[in-house]
């Protein structure tokens, strides 16, 4: 049963009715580690109702079993119709998902949810120390941002199925209560450090502006003029700091210039057989300038 964002309390009436000859046992679990206030009321034998007080913001011990759940063990005398109350109150979401058990096959339930929960946190775990291994033996720091983000994520779905209350801040109410937000932003940004640096986007960003501002007209100091007898002059842009910077761009500017001194070649040996000399820039092994002067 959601309820959603809500700060009001709602009380949920449970009847149970034992029919048997003998008194039974069985539990009641509450499937939502993250209400601040629970509260049972159970029937007594004198008429009146006792209350059992648990929820995230009592430390882990006040709960009857030890489970990320809220667990309560109830007693129906035989023969018997009693009705219980539950008072629930949160901050955050209201969930009420409310399942009966009998002992043997709550212990049952665990026996079969708790191996595969335990074998997903193991599996973040190895993936964590896998790539901390890389991280020290290559020195890439992509890998150290993998493995924030995979201990990060890990931590985040702890939190969110009870265990970190559990396990790791069981008397820390506070920092529990502010664990699921500061792990969901632990994640998100790990995860964007590790996309950022993997994907090079800052330098491809950057070379992209830079590629641009390459072929702008009025940059002379990025242009070649090859001037022939009788022509207008040709203009090729050549690419910088952006050749530069990339290999991709490098291996393009040397052929757009091999291909330029081809022209230049053919230009000098041509029609009127005018001789051009070429210069070159000290930049140009690095994807720079070419210079043709008559």
């Amino acid at each position: 049963m959601a309820l959603g964002f809500s700060e009001s309390a709602y009380w949920v009436r449970l009847p149970v009715i034992n029919r048997s000859a003998s008194e039974r046992t069985w539990l009641l679990e509450l499937g939502y580690p993250h209400l601040d206030h629970v509260e049972l009321y159970v029937p007594t034998h004198d008429g009146g109702y006792e209350v059992r007080r648990t929820g995230d913001s009592l430390p882990f011990a006040s709960r009857e079993i030890a489970d990320r759940y809220f667990v309560f063990e109830l007693h129906e005398p035989r023969a018997s119709a009693r009705s219980y109350y539950l008072r629930v109150q949160s901050s955050g979401q209201v969930t009420v998902p409310l399942t009966a058990w009998t002992a043997a096959s709550f212990r049952d339930h665990q026996n079969r949810e708790q191996p595969l929960q335990w074998m997903f946190y193991g599996l973040l775990l190895v993936m964590a120390l896998y790539n901390a291994f890389v991280y020290f033996s290559v020195r890439e720091r992509e890998y150290f941002y993998y493995v924030g983000y995979v201990l990060a994520y890990a931590l985040f779905q702890a939190t969110l199925n009870g265990h970190t209350f559990q396990y790791l801040l069981p008397n820390q109410v506070w920092l529990a209560n502010r664990a699921t937000p500061f792990f969901l932003g632990a994640t998100v940004f790990w995860a964007t450090r590790f996309w950022c640096r993997f994907l090079m986007l800052r330098h491809r960003a950057r070379s992209s502006r830079e590629g641009l501002s390459d072929v702008r007209p009025g940059r002379p100091e990025r242009h070649a003029q090859v001037r022939r007898h009788g022509s207008r002059p040709l203009h090729l842009a050549l690419p910088g700091r952006a050749a530069r910077r990339t290999r991709v761009g490098g291996e393009r500017a040397r052929q757009r210039l091999h291909l330029l001194r081809a022209a230049a070649t053919r230009a000098g040996t041509g029609r009127g057989r005018t001789r051009r000399r070429v210069t070159r820039s000290p930049l140009d092994s690095l994807g720079g300038r070419l210079i043709l002067r008559a």
